[in-house]
């Protein structure tokens, strides 16, 4: 007795045979470079090769728009400056929340709700800079890597 595949197992749906002449000639090149059409004109690619006849230039060269490079570069610079304005207040505000706790430590006096809000500002200041800094990274990522020195 053969074992079946169960009758949830997903299988392909059968298809029909497309007729030769609609196929595009994309789908009749051979995995050798070699065109398996016989109504194509020109050489092959690689019969072109070895006899030198391939042009030496098929693509136009690169073209430098230097105000969208400036303008690439502007953006990075961005980064940076948000990158660093966001660590200085990140500890503008945690050092603000230390020297609360400090001053509540040697007054010995004070409250439990003042003693949690700050403690509880410099975890919100940790995890924003943790976020924010992951964003920025991202962001920086998300720029073409021409411009981030790759």
């Amino acid at each position: 007795m053969t074992s079946r595949p169960a009758l949830s197992t997903p299988r392909p749906l059968p298809r029909k045979r497309e007729n030769a002449t609609s196929r595009t000639a994309i789908k009749l090149a051979s995995v050798n470079g070699t065109s398996m059409q016989s109504a194509c004109g020109g050489l092959t690619p690689a019969k072109a090769i070895q006899k030198d006849e391939a042009p030496l230039a098929r693509r136009k060269p690169i073209q430098t728009n230097e105000a969208l490079a400036d303008a690439r570069q502007g953006r990075l610079t961005r980064l940076d400056a948000l990158r660093i304005d966001i660590r200085a207040l990140i500890t503008e505000i945690s050092h603000a929340a230390d020297v609360e706790l400090l001053d509540m430590m040697a007054d010995e006096i004070g409250s439990f709700a003042r003693h949690k809000a700050a403690q509880d500002a410099r975890t919100w200041a940790a995890t924003a800079g943790i976020t924010l800094e992951t964003g920025l990274m991202q962001l920086g990522r998300a720029l073409p890597a021409s411009i981030n020195g790759e």
